[in-house]
């Protein structure tokens, strides 16, 4: 979807659900690893895999929630990692790679 540009019309979550689903992954399989509250407490780095969707606290733009499917660790002692993103907003644009600092992952979602 990233390389043919695939604009979705939604969220970040659109179309992070609408990669999941192109993927064969289905609703009711997917899992949960981790949940909690948007303060806190966190997600530990050590749970979170390549192929993951995460809901965290995006500290570069105003602390807002968002959801991205994590890619690798950048640097995991600071906790920066490249997640596969999208702006949603009413955007017309596609989602790229982008580098977040993942220290404030609220919820973990990964195929069963």
């Amino acid at each position: 979807m990233m390389h043919r540009c695939i604009v979705v019309r939604g969220s970040c979550w659109d179309y992070i659900d609408a990669i999941y689903r192109r993927a064969g992954v289905s609703r009711k399989q997917r899992r949960i690893v981790f949940r909690s509250k948007k303060r806190g407490p966190y997600a530990p780095s050590s749970m979170i895999r390549p192929g993951d969707w995460l809901y965290f606290i995006n500290t570069s733009f105003h602390n807002s929630e968002h959801s991205a499917i994590f890619v690798r660790w950048i640097d995991r002692a600071h906790k920066i990692g490249r997640c596969i993103s999208y702006k949603g907003m009413g955007k017309r644009e596609p989602a790229r790679y982008k580098n977040y600092y993942l220290g404030k992952v609220y919820h973990i979602m990964r195929p069963k």
